[in-house]
C-alpha cells in the first residue's frame, strides 16, 4: 500500500502567463535603455566643423565624435584622434593626441580641446581651464 502525503500534484504547474509577462517586463528594461542611449549620445555623435586662422585666411578643423567613444579630427595643421565620455550636456574629450606636423602660422586651438557642450547644431569647445576656445557647427567641412 502507498502512503498519500496529502499534496495533489498539478501537471500544469506553469502558467503560460508567466512568461508573456517576463517577456514584457524584459521589453521595457530594454527600451528603457535604449531610450536613455538614444538620448545620452545622438546630441554628440556627429562630424562638427568649423575655421582656424592660417597664413592665408581661414583654414577648415573638424572633429568627429564617434559612437563608442572614438574622437577623430583636424586642427587646421595636425590630425587628432582620441576618446571621449558623455557628460549630461556634451563630452569630456580624453587623451586628446595629434600628429606633430609644423604648420606655419595656424592657430590650432581645437587641439586644446578638453571638454565640449553641444548647443542645437552648435558645439562649444572649452579647453581644461574652462575657457571658450572655439565653437563648431554639426555637419562635415
Amino acid at each position: 500500500m502507498t502512503e498519500s502525503t496529502g499534496v495533489r500534484r498539478d501537471e500544469t504547474t506553469s502558467s503560460p502567463v508567466r512568461p508573456a509577462v517576463i517577456s514584457v517586463l524584459v521589453l521595457l528594461v530594454v527600451l528603457t535603455v535604449a531610450v536613455f542611449v538614444a538620448r545620452a549620445f545622438p546630441a554628440i555623435v556627429d562630424e562638427w566643423s568649423g575655421t582656424t586662422e592660417g597664413p592665408n585666411g581661414p583654414v577648415p578643423v573638424s572633429l568627429e565624435f564617434r559612437e563608442g567613444g572614438g574622437l577623430g579630427g583636424n586642427d587646421g595643421c595636425n590630425t587628432l584622434f582620441g576618446e571621449w565620455a558623455p557628460t549630461g550636456d556634451g563630452a569630456v574629450v580624453e587623451r586628446l593626441a595629434s600628429t606633430l606636423m609644423f604648420c606655419f602660422d595656424v592657430d590650432t586651438w581645437l587641439s586644446g580641446a578638453h571638454r565640449v557642450v553641444v548647443e542645437g547644431d552648435r558645439l562649444l569647445v572649452y579647453d581644461d581651464a574652462g575657457a571658450h576656445i572655439g565653437t563648431l557647427d554639426r555637419g562635415a567641412a
